[in-house]
């Protein structure tokens, strides 16, 4: 029974903990940082202007089928679109 109990009220004890995972508690999430780094990226990616779409699509390292298979997109579109040519 001391067992049953120690179980019972220890998830309660959790369920207390994660039910307001945003305030100023040691276990808390840290909203402000997260907030204040997500503004920082944001200010990184907008800071130049776009690259052409001409310019990373048909670039010799895009890889449409992933990193690992060193088939770039300008090879691609030369492949037939049978799928043992792939190479998979």
């Amino acid at each position: 029974m001391i067992a049953a109990a120690y179980i019972i009220l220890g998830i309660a004890a959790i369920g207390r903990e994660l039910e307001d995972p945003f305030g100023t508690d040691v276990n808390d999430l840290d909203m402000e940082d997260y907030i204040r780094t997500l503004g920082v990226e944001l200010d990184i990616m907008t800071s130049t202007a776009p690259p052409k779409p001409d310019e990373f699509i048909f670039s010799e390292e895009n890889y449409p089928f992933g990193s690992s298979t060193d088939i770039s997109f300008p090879s691609a579109m030369e492949m037939s679109m049978d799928r043992t040519s792939l190479g998979f």
